[in-house]
């Protein structure tokens, strides 16, 4: 319980370092000029990190939710409010959260694959580790069955 409780606090502190970092680079980006699309980019970067980073795929959802939100109060006009008067904006917020959701679950089933190969590669160590332990055994024990062998049968000849 310990551990999971530890876990969640890692992974929830990496999500909201990750997110404030994006948004403290949005502020700079903005200040330098750059376009929203460049900020969303930052926010989009920060939802693939957290998927990469943390244990479960529901901080990357919720990373994603949280990062429309956002780029939304702190990035699009009128600025500090949850409101986007252009028409467009509803569909750019959806886009922004389908991508950064599909790319952090295609994160994660990368990170569980590269897993999954690596538990594969220990497997096949230890199948080859074992086979070689079975063949030494095998072959220390039919030296002396050997010999015990051939001397049961010269004791047969003998009588």
């Amino acid at each position: 319980m310990k551990r999971s409780y530890r876990r969640f606090l890692l992974d929830l502190g990496c999500s909201l370092l990750v997110l404030s970092g994006a948004t403290a680079l949005g502020f700079l980006f903005d200040r330098w000029g750059f376009t929203n699309s460049n900020i969303m980019l930052l926010y989009q970067l920060g939802v693939l990190l957290i998927a990469i980073f943390t244990a479960h795929r529901s901080y990357s959802l919720l990373s994603a939710i949280a990062s429309v939100f956002l780029f939304n109060y702190f990035f699009i006009q009128p600025k500090f409010t949850l409101n986007a008067y252009e028409a467009g904006y509803p569909v750019t917020f959806v886009v922004m959260f389908l991508t950064a959701f599909l790319s952090s679950s295609l994160a994660i089933q990368l990170k569980k694959s590269a897993k999954e190969k690596e538990e594969a590669a220990v497997l096949i160590e230890n199948e080859r580790l074992r086979s070689a332990i079975l063949r030494t055994i095998s072959h220390d024990l039919r030296t002396p069955l050997t010999a015990i062998c051939q001397q049961s049968a010269l004791q047969r000849r003998e009588f």
